[in-house]
């Protein structure tokens, strides 16, 4: 494998062009995944002691990312990044703006297209990007705004962030602000995702039927027989296809004694590997059954290549996830009542953290079916100030 990489960065006035081609020691794939998933994109894009935050990003022709470069003191730079054009794994173009925090344009600031080609030898993954400005002298103002000095520093971060996970020898430090053991969780991050059905007081018990679960003498097992209606059955219907899931044991059980034989209702659900986190079960007759011990075996699992991870029921395992901050995305179905008793969501061990809502719908019965992904930490302040 080369041990020196190219970077080369030039200026072309005479068609207002930037020609940037950076080589990394990174099969093509993870280098694509650097570029193209917010999750990544945001530990390496701004320089230091700026850092990236993305509000919203839609990786597709149309789509859009929403994004801040956030100062040490707080101050918030927003831009956009309009998708136009993806081959994946090869290709992407989108146009670059600078916008205020409701996303209006500024055009006193540059603006740039942006195309980006991808391609390995060897190991080694190059990618040739060009930056087309609309005028010299947005081009010229990018070049005063120090464009060049911070673009070759994040792409820095980025080469050591990808040596890291692939293992190679220490030529650049992992940045501090990613902690050691994160790289292959943000490169080949599978979402851990929890869908669950709640009411209002965050109840969770046996919500399908009587006999679900009466552990704690619980006696209100299907209390949402009387919610279903066509917007909510949709949505149940989006959350059935194929997928794996991590499941707490009690919750695996219900499951195993029910599912292998009504699979027509929910197709994919033998197929799709369950993970399962048991103390005293190690094996199954159900097929692509597997048995976890630790929630280091969950990590491990989570850091692996494959499909996102769905957690359906399993209330303990869910509060082992969210102290360990391990939930990437919480989907909700919130029923108008409250039981005052039953395994509720959010029990003991819950850690402090903010999370962003994606997506928001009420059903004519009532039920608020929200999802919300993982945001960072809680921000305080004082109310009007």
């Amino acid at each position: 494998m080369k041990t020196t990489l190219l970077f080369d960065f030039t200026v072309d006035k005479s068609t207002s062009t930037v020609f940037v081609n950076r080589e990394f020691a990174a099969e093509q794939a993870l280098v694509w995944n650097a570029f193209t998933k917010q999750d990544i994109l945001d530990q390496w894009w701004a320089p230091k002691p700026w850092l990236s935050r993305t509000k919203r990003m839609k990786f597709e022709v149309g789509g859009r990312r929403f994004y801040a470069m956030v100062g040490p003191e707080g101050q918030e730079h927003w831009s956009i990044q309009d998708f136009k054009a993806i081959s994946p794994i090869k290709h992407f173009k989108f146009v670059d703006a600078f916008t205020d925090k409701d996303e209006n344009i500024n055009k006193e600031l540059p603006s740039s297209e942006w195309n980006l080609d991808f391609s390995e030898t060897e190991g080694v993954t190059i990618v040739n990007i060009t930056i087309k400005h609309r005028t010299l002298a947005d081009l010229e103002q990018s070049i005063h705004l120090g464009f060049k000095e911070g673009f070759t520093m994040t792409l820095n971060y980025l080469d050591g962030l990808l040596q890291s996970k692939q293992n190679l020898p220490a030529g650049l430090a992992l940045p501090k602000r990613l902690r050691e053991g994160d790289v292959g969780r943000l490169i080949n991050m599978r979402k851990i995702i929890v869908l669950s059905m709640i009411t209002l007081d965050g109840v969770m018990q046996a919500p399908g039927g009587p006999e679900e679960d009466k552990s704690g003498r619980f006696k209100y097992g299907g209390w949402t027989a009387s919610y279903g209606d066509e917007v909510y059955g949709k949505v149940v219907q989006k959350e059935l296809k194929p997928a794996d899931y991590l499941l707490g044991r009690k919750t695996f059980e219900i499951w195993e004694g029910y599912w292998p034989e009504h699979a027509d209702f929910w197709p994919g659900i033998n197929d799709g590997t369950k993970y399962v986190l048991s103390r005293t079960r190690k094996k199954s007759d159900w097929n692509n059954s597997v048995f976890l011990k630790s929630i280091g075996d969950i990590k491990k699992i989570k850091n692996s290549n494959g499909s996102d991870i769905q957690v359906w029921g399993s209330s303990k395992l869910i509060q082992l996830l969210l102290k360990n901050d391990l939930v990437d995305e919480l989907r909700l179905k919130i029923h108008p009542l409250t039981l005052g008793k039953g395994k509720r969501l959010f029990d003991n061990g819950v850690i402090p953290a903010s999370f962003t809502l994606t997506e928001s719908i009420v059903t004519p019965g009532g039920v608020i079916i929200v999802s919300y992904k993982r945001a960072g930490k809680v921000k305080t302040g004082t109310v009007g100030s």
